[in-house]
């Protein structure tokens, strides 16, 4: 009996020995992920103070987020979107850096999913309208190469654009199209 005894005390005591090892294992793995916690949280408070002062410096300076006019250069036919945008580019428009720009712009922003994302956009506000079919950030871009040119594109763009009142944007295969919208219906 004594031999069990000894034995049981032996493997109790065993144990303990584990439990404690695994208990102070335990403890030096949490000081060493508080220390790293902490360390990480100063980086972070760091980068985000440097990117409020440089944020605030570049408001007291006055810099701006500048829009760069970039005429196409040359076009790439397995990116052309639209066939009739590649088309006025091989012609004489392509020597108006405007029309270049807004071609590139049409083609590479009327991707949709839904007919709210396609907007049509004036290019002619003088005549009867010239309405090209974009999705919203491609209205917003032309927006500013507009601005950039106030007395408005005013050309003849059949080849580009349509003209008439009743126009609508919509989504088709996943491109913003114009469509002629029946006044009868």
């Amino acid at each position: 009996m004594l031999k069990w005894l000894t034995s049981l005390l032996v493997v109790i005591f065993g144990f303990m020995v584990i439990l404690l090892a695994l208990g102070y294992l335990l403890k030096e793995n949490e000081a060493q992920t508080t220390a790293l916690k902490q360390e990480l949280d100063q980086q972070r408070a760091r980068a985000l103070k440097e990117k409020a002062l440089k944020e605030q410096a570049r408001k007291a300076n006055g810099q701006r987020e500048m829009f760069v006019l970039e005429p196409y250069e040359e076009v790439n036919q397995q990116e052309a979107v639209d066939d009739r945008l590649a088309e006025t580019e091989d012609k004489a428009y392509k020597n108006t850096p405007i029309f270049a720009s807004m071609a590139r712009v049409a083609r590479e922003h009327s991707s949709c999913e839904s007919d709210q994302q396609c907007l049509l956009f004036n290019l002619d506000h003088k005549g009867a309208g010239c309405w090209l079919s974009v999705n919203t950030q491609g209205a917003a871009i032309l927006a500013k190469i507009s601005a950039l040119h106030p007395g408005g594109v005013g050309a003849d763009t059949p080849d580009i654009c349509l003209a008439g009142k009743d126009i609508k944007a919509v989504c088709r295969d996943y491109h913003c199209r114009e469509q002629v919208v029946n006044p009868a219906l």
